[in-house]
């Protein structure tokens, strides 16, 4: 299955660093344009089907590209981002602070009501399992969010959750790979489509 791991726009919160989680988040204009971007540069990637978040920031930047395909398009909680409970809408800082003082590694630290990332990576790899039985041999293109991608990532690439946490993801990026019997890696975090197209 060769799979299209896209990261939706830049958003309102992704400026401000707030931590959005479950939170829908509005894309900035700058995202809607990346949007428009990402969806110029994969209009002739043979596609499938489309699997987006069902978190608006995930679903506007989905219909940007599905505007190029005839290919289905399923909206999913699944593929949400991370869970980070009563610290969503909470600066980053305030969330290391709370993760230091509990004195847990990163990969580990689940925040109240939230999930960590440990229970992230059971999520996606749930989700790469169901998708790979019914879309093996086809072209799946996934637009989610950062952690969410980073922890398919690991699990396509056998990455230890505390690795793939570190990996970097932009807005509007592109990753490329191929799972199954036969795993090859075509591109991780491309976003040269952002700058030439």
């Amino acid at each position: 299955m060769r799979l299209i791991l896209v990261r939706h726009g830049e958003t309102e919160g992704n400026v401000k660093r707030l931590i959005q989680g479950h939170l829908h988040g509005k894309l900035t204009k700058k995202g809607r344009e990346q949007a428009k971007k990402l969806a110029a540069y994969l209009k002739n990637e043979k596609i499938d089907v489309i699997y987006s978040s069902d978190m608006r920031r995930a679903k506007d930047t989905a219909k940007e590209i599905a505007k190029h395909h005839n290919a289905p398009v399923i909206y999913t909680k699944e593929i949400r981002e991370r869970h980070y409970g009563k610290l969503e809408g909470k600066k980053g800082e305030e969330m290391m602070k709370i993760r230091i003082k509990s004195r847990k590694p990163r990969y580990l630290f689940r925040p109240d009501g939230g999930e960590s990332f440990v229970d992230l990576t059971e999520r996606a790899d749930k989700f790469l399992k169901k998708i790979y039985k019914k879309h093996k041999g086809k072209n799946v293109l996934l637009v989610g969010h950062a952690n969410f991608i980073k922890m398919l990532l690991g699990i396509a690439l056998n990455s230890h959750v505390k690795y793939a946490i570190r990996r970097k993801l932009s807005n509007a990026s592109v990753s490329i790979i191929e799972v199954g019997s036969k795993k090859k890696i075509h591109v991780i975090n491309s976003t040269k489509h952002l700058w030439f197209v």
